[in-house]
Parts: structure tokens; sequence; C-alpha cells
């Protein structure tokens, strides 16, 4: 993202006029807080983009809140994510390249984390065990859990998560990504009420919704539609 745009380092709330200025001059910014030990960016104060919206020096700040090491799925550890200020939408993500993987460090950040808050499948002998691939059931659980996706959201925050790298045959979504968004419908209906499943390689995106919004708790009884994403 830093490559595509200007890039503005704030080490306090007090130097955020660098970023309104640059804002004025490119009308897009990356703000980052530093450069770690290891090369890669450290997060702004989480005060940061709710000020540079109230000062009216931005429109939107997009927020990255937890990072997954390029892996498709992750679980936040105990100090993920970092939510800031006054956020208003959340976008859970994962990458549908994990689907068919091993839950292990090879595809999952912190692959012992996300095992930890995947419901157990019963297996032979009567005996409980967690999956060891990723399915759109694992997805669905890693995106809605209390644990997972949904850690740390406000209660007054919408609710938007994003399936990315899915794959199209010709204008039809493949079944896996259908299937992942249903589930996560299905999960927290009157709380999600829309998925969007991408591919920003190809620029193609859908939103898949329930036809009828439902309070919170409800069942789904209706089954989830296709949107051409505005």
């Amino acid at each position: 993202m830093s490559r595509a745009m200007p890039t503005v380092l704030v080490p306090s709330l007090d130097e955020r006029a660098l970023v309104a200025a640059e804002l004025e001059r490119n009308g897009v910014v990356f703000a980052a807080r530093g450069i770690g030990a290891d090369g890669k960016y450290l997060g702004v104060d989480p005060e940061l983009p709710l000020m540079l919206v109230r000062d009216g020096a931005a429109d939107v700040a997009i927020v990255e809140a937890d990072g997954a090491r390029q892996r498709p799925l992750k679980a936040p550890a105990g100090h993920e994510p970092v939510m800031p200020s006054g956020v208003s939408v959340v976008c859970p993500m994962a990458g549908l390249d994990a689907l068919g993987g091993q839950i292990d460090e090879h595809t999952v950040h912190r692959a012992e984390l996300l095992a930890a808050l995947l419901p157990t499948l019963p297996g032979r002998g009567g005996r409980e065990s967690t999956p060891r691939i990723v399915t759109p059931e694992v997805v669905a659980a890693a995106l809605t859990s209390p644990d997972g996706g949904f850690k740390g959201i406000p209660d007054e925050a919408s609710v938007c998560p994003i399936l990315n790298k899915a794959s199209w045959t010709g204008d039809e979504i493949d079944d896996p990504a259908l299937r992942t968004a249903e589930l996560i419908l299905a999960a927290r209906p009157g709380r999600i009420d829309r998925v969007l499943v991408t591919d920003i390689r190809t620029r193609r995106l859908v939103r898949v919704e329930l036809e009828v919004e439902l309070p919170p708790g409800a069942a789904v009884d209706t089954e989830p539609v296709l949107r051409d994403a505005e």
C-alpha cells in the first residue's frame, strides 16, 4: 500500500499536521508512526485517524488494525487488534487461498490460537478433535468468533467481512467462496448482513447479502443472494 502513495511518518499526535499537508497536496497518504528494527512500518497512534477526520484533513481513514504476516488467515494475539478510536466500519478479512491448506504456520498466522477458537469435531470412539484442514467452516469461524475476527469490535460499528482471492468461472463465483460467505452470514445474523467476495488481482467484487434484515440472534430463514457491488 505504501508504495502506491506518499508516505508520512507521524511519531506523535502533535505532528499530524504533516499528514494534513500531504493530503492537501496529493489527496491520499499512507501514514505510520515510524519504522521498526525489522524494517516494517509501525502503526500510528489509535487516536490519529479520528483526529484527521474530525479536523477535516481526511474524508475517510482506512486502518490496518491487525497484520497477518502475509498469511491468508489468522487469529489475533492478546494485544491485537489495535482498534482505532471512533471506528465506524470493521472488515475482518481472509484469503480464500487458505481453503484446503493445513492449519499450520504456513497457512495461518498464529495457527495454535486459531485452533483453540474452532469448534471441535466428533471423531472415532466418541473423542473430539479440532479441524486440521482449512474449510469454509473454519474460515467462517475465524472471522466471526469473539476471539477471532470479531475481537474488539465496538457494538456501534458495522461489520462487513471481506473474502479475497476468490475464483470465477465466467460470471459465476466458485462454490467454496459462496459457501464461506453463507456460513458467515448464518453465524452472525442481525450483526452481519453482507459479505464482500473479491479478487483484488482481477478487480472483481460481488456482495453476498441477505434479502431481508434480521434482528440480532434470529435464525437465518432466507437464502443469501449475490449482487454486483456498487
